[in-house]
């Protein structure tokens, strides 16, 4: 794929674009669109799945 260049934060960035299956994602516990989701968990074991559902139902709240 080709490279492209991006301006993050004022700094000129060389970036290059690629498929990645989706099963090859980690998702960011720190995201904070998933933060109310996570506040109400009952437990502290946050797993893969469980961000990926705070993330769809998040979704939902347009």
């Amino acid at each position: 794929m080709d490279a492209l260049k991006v301006n993050l934060d004022g700094i000129s960035t060389e970036i290059k674009r690629r498929k990645i299956p989706l099963s090859k994602l980690i998702l960011d516990i720190e995201n904070p669109r998933i933060q109310y989701f996570l506040d109400t968990l009952l437990n502290d074991n946050i797993t893969q799945e469980k961000i990926q559902f705070a993330l769809a139902e998040g979704n939902d709240q347009r």
